[in-house]
């Protein structure tokens, strides 16, 4: 019996993860459908922002809706969202090449349903399992993630290689209905709500004041956001710039991407490691400023196999 939540957690776990794993493999294989056929900097660039911006939006402002509302809906409504989209382009896809417009109409959804979802599914690994667990299946969580982020980028350029678009979108939907399943019969214990009377603004503007006033996370998040407003626009432009400036191929712009998802993976590692110490924020820094100098470096490679090459692995202490 103690061990009870072991079966009822991991269905739900290994549905989710599915699900995450298939809709990267889409997600990577629309960017790499984008970059094939557009060719444009300028349309790569807005596709990337329509991917995130969305998230980065919505995802400070779930977390008291998320307390609010019944999970299971809020997971199954990101899955099938996600799996809606996916359905549509694979059915206009069909047809010949995919309209630009539905496919930014795609990206967004796809990012809207994730800013929900990732956090719920978060949420509810506490409610799931003993309190003496949740560090290690937190952590469990965030490896199978990170795994995914690594490995996707090629196994969506494989299926790119030699699947139509429309198909590789049908695995998507495959995920979603193998999470629909292990949702529904995963137990997740409801909460009434009802015993904290505040309204959700105002749970919203107690979360910004306690983070305004806490100077240390004030500040790590405005640096974190200022990075990601100057660096995420280069980022955009990772697949365009591997196939046109370093004349390579779609595997090689996967490349880049996995070894970018590996240095991410190794930076976290680094900082797990000293999450106990005051050393932590200045391993931070010094992070920030090793990436800073990768950057400076990509900026002066010749447009050759060799300068590829070099882009591909200053993206470890980049990422």
């Amino acid at each position: 019996m103690k061990n009870k939540w072991k079966n009822n957690f991991f269905t739900l776990f290994v549905g989710q993860q599915l699900s995450f794993f298939t809709s990267m493999i889409a997600q990577y294989a629309l960017v790499w459908y984008i970059t094939d056929i557009s060719k444009s900097p300028t349309l790569l660039a807005m596709y990337m922002l329509i991917a995130f911006i969305p998230g980065i939006i919505v995802a400070p402002l779930v977390g008291p809706l998320i307390d609010r509302l019944n999970k299971k809906i809020l997971l199954l409504s990101g899955d099938w969202l996600v799996a809606l989209a996916a359905i549509i382009l694979a059915i206009y896809g069909q047809g010949g090449p995919l309209p630009f417009w539905l496919l930014g109409v795609a990206m967004f959804i796809r990012s809207l349903a994730g800013a929900v979802q990732t956090p719920t599914a978060q949420s509810i690994i506490p409610t799931l399992v003993p309190e003496s667990f949740v560090p290690k299946i937190s952590g469990l969580n965030g490896a199978f993630n990170s795994a995914s982020m690594i490995i996707t980028p090629a196994i969506g350029a494989f299926f790119y290689g030699f699947m139509p678009i429309s198909q590789i979108m049908l695995m998507d939907v495959a995920g979603a209905i193998i999470a629909t399943i292990t949702v529904l019969i995963t137990r997740i214990p409801s909460f009434d709500h009802l015993e904290n009377p505040n309204s959700y603004l105002h749970e919203l503007a107690e979360g910004f004041k306690l983070v305004r006033h806490h100077k240390g996370i004030f500040h790590f998040l405005l640096i974190t956001t200022l990075i990601g407003m100057f660096s995420w626009p280069a980022f955009s432009l990772y697949p365009l710039i591997t196939t046109s400036y370093f004349h390579g191929t779609i595997s090689d712009a996967s490349i880049v991407e996995v070894f970018w998802s590996i240095g991410s993976l190794l930076g976290g590692l680094l900082i797990g490691l000293f999450a106990t110490t005051k050393r932590r924020l200045t391993i931070g820094v010094m992070w920030y400023f090793l990436a800073g100098i990768s950057f400076s470096f990509m900026g002066l490679l010749p447009d050759n196999r060799q300068g590829l090459w070099l882009f591909i692995v200053l993206q470890l202490p980049a990422g």
